[in-house]
This record gives structure tokens, C-alpha cells and sequence, in this order.
């Protein structure tokens, strides 16, 4: 009665010794009786209180308008005249990551924050994934030093949609801190791949993903036209695939059947994607015994890495892609493809830990854009949403190269 009377769950020992003089216990009839005079006593100490309602602030972005998407200076002029920007589009390939790119044409040093490590690797602009920018390692007992962002002028959040809610409070508390010194971008689609972590148990994705960003940041521009496809058609094509996905809720196979063409065997080619990482083994084993390679591992040939790892001081990062530089008897030189850093690993490692580069998922590729030809896997996985296949099929810059393999 005294815990539920003052709404108190933590009560210090003075208190629970002056709730206990309500309980005079003895042996007559009900074992206790309670001192109504005691009562009064406790009720002046704690009175009762409503719960007080407290006001919810609605956080809306300013949208500016843009006049013409292809005139990428102006619009980087009107991001540093106002700051803190959430890039969105209507498409994918809408040139949202460009314009962060862009500032280094006007003379800033621009930094790409991403959610994955293939993107980072893949971004033109120097990067890091957003665990190392916040020092999160990947093992709990892993401490990473801090990163120093000092010489940064600009810094973009790139696929921002990809951060679960614990990494937007973060993002959200850096640019609180940095509005004033920094300029600071956010790009990203919500009908996109999401964050593999839950946003809400009461909300949609999109929903949520929206009024977080709308925290983060002021200002919002909205792209509407894909700069990514060249052809016309191909154009026209986006938004009616866009459109019979999410609106018309038409399943994949008539889909693929009305916009794209399928293959019905494995074939040699370097960009395949699929959902799961046994697919994208099993494509890249495949492909490789199509090329006829008579050796297991030779020079020049690209490995993903496929689990972390540390071997030697040198630490190995999931979809982190590496060169063969040399290999001698069981020892095999790696190169990252980006940094240019080395490091020997054995054969046995090679073979537990790397696959073959001709095939990733669809959620290390978002964000990128792909010239050459593109077969797609797994669309018929009981697990491949929505947004998975619109991720798979629209990251071409030609819409004719790709196909679905026939299941």
C-alpha cells in the first residue's frame, strides 16, 4: 500500500521503517491492523501527484526547392549557406552522394561516413564505416582509438536509412556538436534496404526512419530525377518498376517477366548479386570453374572477405575486397584494393575465411552503381523483401543488363 500510495520504487530505509508503523501485527482476528492515525502522517510526507503530460516536440526539416539537379554547385552553395541537409530522392542513383562528393571540387576535404565496408571501399572520396568513425569496435571487450575528424571541412552520412536508432542518437548528438564548424550532409531512400536492427514495434520503417532524420537534421532536399541511367526508356522503366513494386504490389516473377529477361544456367560474369553468402560462394565457385583456372588461387585474383578476423596485428573486416599480389607454395600476398596495404595470410585461411569476388548481397551493394552486366540470385528466398529486389534490379546503370536467374 505504501510503495503504490507514493508511486515510489526506490524508497531509502527511514521511509520503509515509517511505512512498516502502519502494520501493527497480533494474534486477534486478520493477524493486523492498521493506525489510522499513522496515516496522516505519511500522506502530508507524500501526497498524490497526476501524472504530469508531457509535451512531445514535432521536428519538421525545411525542404528548399531546386531549381535545376544538374547544377550540382548551386546546390552545394545553398547546403553551406544553411547546413545540416538530409539528401533525399525519389529514385535510386539521383545523385545524392555526388553533390557530398562535389565539395571537394570547391576546395573542401570531404569525409564519407557509411554503414558498410564494401561501400567504403567503392566511395571515391576518402571514408570509414560509421563503427570506426564512432570508435565502436566489433567485440565488446575491442577498444578503438578515436578518430580524428579535425581536418574534415565536410562530412556526409552516406545511407543514413542504413543506421539502426542507436547509431542516428549518435549521428544525432556529432551534428549538435559540429553544426557550427562543419558542414554535415545526410543522404538516403527509405524504400532502400533498412537497418538490419528493429526501428519501432509501433511504427513503419519509413515512418520512423523519417522522424529520426528530422531530428538530425534542419534542412531536406529532394532529387527527383536519376542521373544514374542515361537512356530515356530506361527512365521511364524506373518508375514503373518503382511504381508496380510498391504501389501495384505485383510479385517478383511477373516483374522480372515484363521488365527484365532471365538466364537459366550460370554464366561468366563479374557482378552478381544474391541474398545469402552460401549463394554468393556457391556463384563465385561456379564461375570460376567456368574460367578454367588451373591454379585454386593465382596473381590478380579478388577475394571478399567474408568474417572478421585479426591475424598478425593486421585486422581483416567483413566484404572487405583483396588482391592477390603473389603466392608463394601455401602463403598467399593480399592487397586491399583501396588503402594498398599487405598482409600474408596461409592457403587454409584463404579457404575458411575469403570467397571469390564475382558475387555479394544486395546489402553490401547499396550505394553503388554497376557498368557491366548484372545477374541477380535469390530473388525467390522467403526472406528477399520488397526493397531487397528494388536494391538488386536498380543498381545498373543500364536496365537491359539485367537479368534473373530461372529458378
Amino acid at each position: 500500500v505504501y510503495a503504490v500510495k507514493t508511486d515510489a520504487f526506490h524508497i531509502a530505509k527511514k521511509d520503509v521503517r515509517k511505512a512498516k508503523k502502519l502494520l501493527d501485527f497480533h494474534n486477534d482476528i486478520g493477524g493486523w491492523r492498521v493506525e489510522n492515525n499513522k496515516v496522516y502522517e505519511l500522506e502530508t510526507d507524500y501526497k498524490w501527484k497526476l501524472n504530469e503530460l508531457v509535451p512531445i516536440p514535432i521536428y519538421k526539416t525545411t525542404r528548399y526547392a531546386v531549381e535545376d539537379e544538374y547544377d550540382t554547385e548551386a546546390i552545394c552553395k545553398l547546403i553551406a549557406k544553411h547546413n545540416c541537409f538530409i539528401i533525399k530522392a525519389d529514385l535510386p542513383g539521383s545523385g545524392k552522394s555526388f553533390i557530398g562528393k562535389y565539395f571537394e571540387q570547391l576546395g573542401k576535404n570531404v569525409l564519407f561516413v557509411v554503414g558498410t565496408n564494401h561501400l567504403a571501399q567503392n566511395c571515391e572520396c576518402e571514408s570509414i564505416t560509421v563503427n570506426k568513425f564512432f570508435s565502436i569496435g566489433v567485440d565488446e571487450d575491442e577498444q578503438l582509438p578515436p578518430f580524428d575528424h579535425s581536418k574534415f571541412d565536410v562530412i556526409v552520412f552516406d545511407e543514413i536509412f542504413f543506421n539502426p536508432v542507436r547509431m542516428l542518437h549518435r549521428i544525432n548528438q556529432f551534428v549538435k556538436h559540429h553544426k557550427h564548424d562543419k558542414l554535415l550532409l545526410g543522404t538516403g531512400d527509405t524504400n532502400q534496404l533498412p537497418t538490419i536492427e528493429p526501428m519501432s514495434n509501433t511504427k513503419s520503417f519509413e515512418e520512423c526512419a523519417n522522424e529520426c532524420v528530422s531530428i538530425i537534421f534542419e534542412n531536406e532536399i529532394f532529387l527527383k530525377e536519376c542521373k544514374r541511367l542515361k537512356n530515356p526508356e530506361d527512365k521511364v522503366k524506373l518508375k514503373n518498376i518503382k511504381n508496380d513494386i510498391f504501389v501495384n504490389d505485383i510479385p517478383f516473377k511477373e516483374i522480372i517477366e515484363r521488365y527484365f529477361k532471365y538466364v537459366d544456367k550460370v554464366e561468366i560474369c563479374n557482378n552478381n548479386i544474391a541474398y545469402t553468402n552460401r549463394t554468393c560462394k556457391n556463384i563465385s565457385s561456379a564461375i570460376r570453374m567456368l574460367l578454367k583456372k588451373e591454379a585454386e588461387y593465382e596473381i590478380d585474383d579478388v577475394l571478399i572477405c567474408k568474417e572478421y578476423f585479426k591475424m598478425n596485428g593486421f585486422t581483416f573486416n567483413v566484404n572487405f575486397r583483396f588482391k592477390i599480389i603473389c603466392v608463394d607454395n601455401r602463403n598467399i600476398r593480399l592487397q586491399n584494393i583501396k588503402t594498398m596495404e599487405t598482409q600474408t595470410v596461409s592457403i587454409d585461411v584463404l579457404r575458411d575465411k575469403f570467397i571469390y569476388s564475382y558475387c555479394y548481397t544486395a546489402h553490401s551493394c547499396q550505394g553503388c552503381s554497376i557498368d557491366d552486366n548484372v545477374i541477380i540470385y535469390d530473388w525467390t528466398n522467403e526472406h528477399a523483401t520488397k526493397e531487397w529486389f528494388y536494391v538488386a534490379c536498380t543498381r545498373a546503370r543500364d536496365l537491359n543488363k539485367v537479368r534473373f536467374y530461372r529458378y
